[in-house]
């Protein structure tokens, strides 16, 4: 189970199966694994990356100092680490 309060107001919690997004001002999702694409991770110039996941609208963004986190969703959501 990953859970994370991130920097940018979101909230971004994965237990394996379903990815639920938790955003200010906007509305939340919940997708199961199956919906999502392979997940792909871009970095900014401030350090930081943003996680972006095909159609899942906006994006889920990581500050510096949540780089390690974002690469373990990134691990946790790729396709080869899915149960079949």
């Amino acid at each position: 189970m990953l859970e994370a309060h991130l920097q940018s107001g979101q909230i971004v919690s994965f237990d394996g199966r379903v990815l639920e997004i938790f955003q200010p001002s906007q509305p939340s999702g919940r997708y199961h694994i199956d919906q999502l694409v392979t997940p792909t991770l871009s970095e900014k110039a401030d350090g930081g990356c943003e996680l972006m996941l095909g159609d899942v609208p906006g994006l889920i963004a990581f500050a510096r100092h949540e780089l390690l986190l974002a690469r373990r969703l990134v691990t946790a959501l790729a396709p080869q680490s899915r149960p079949s």
